[in-house]
């Protein structure tokens, strides 16, 4: 084997040989050191979205806060990621070319299910991630089981414990599902596509449609569309 220096994201770093079937399958067997002194630079998701997409976003929303590298770390496992994406990508086309629908085949294996419950479903991501670290360990970029601790404190800090999904929409990765309508100035998250799966037994219907508006730096919702209904604040 090869001896080769890694470094992880918490700049713990070690030897560790790469097995045999590491080079055939990705460019790195782990992540590389980083390059020292090497510039990625930075955007704003606002110059992000303007550069990439050539769209135009409101001025003085969250997305003039929130920053991304202008580039990938030559270090990044970037081939190795696009491979792996692929891969998915082929095995859901073959399914669907079978007539098969792939979330189906979760669903079935998932039975029975059960409501939402902080503790009972801890136990399920600390399988998931196997002995990695421990389902209540907040490390590498992610908050595992800890996310329901992590909505209420951010209720205390917008003083807001009614209007969790404006605040989910402002904080986390779900904000990557919404659009902008330039005439009503206001974000919109459009699932009611999915309203023409049937649901679980006992389980709500899914679908929906929420809009919010930003103000002083936070998405707030001020309307939703479920189930033939409509609510607004």
């Amino acid at each position: 084997t090869t001896l080769i220096t890694v470094a992880f994201h918490d700049d713990f770093s070690f030897d560790r040989g790469c097995t045999i079937f590491g080079p055939s399958v990705m460019s790195f067997c782990r992540w590389p050191q980083p390059v020292a002194k090497e510039q990625i630079g930075l955007l704003t998701f606002q110059d992000y979205i303007k550069t990439v997409f050539q769209a135009n976003m409101p001025s003085h929303t969250f997305f003039e806060t929130l920053y991304i590298g202008k580039k990938v770390p030559s270090w990044e496992d970037s081939h190795g990621v696009n491979l792996a994406f692929s891969m998915l990508s082929s095995g859901l086309s073959a399914l669907h070319r079978a007539g098969m629908e792939p979330i189906k085949l979760v669903r079935d294996q998932l039975q029975p299910r059960f409501a939402f419950d902080a503790l009972g479903l801890q136990t399920f991501v600390g399988e998931g991630f196997g002995k990695s670290f421990s389902p209540d360990e907040v490390a590498r970029g992610t908050d595992k089981a800890g996310g329901t601790s992590v909505i209420e404190r951010l209720m205390d800090k917008y003083r807001d414990h009614k209007d969790a999904l404006g605040i989910l929409m402002s904080e986390s990765a779900l904000s990557m599902h919404l659009l902008y309508d330039n005439k009503t100035k206001l974000f919109l998250l459009d699932l009611s596509e999915f309203s023409s799966f049937a649901p679980l037994k006992g389980y709500a219907p899914l679908g929906g449609r929420a809009m919010f508006e930003e103000l002083q730096g936070r998405l707030v919702t001020v309307q939703m569309d479920y189930a033939g209904q409509t609510y607004t604040s």
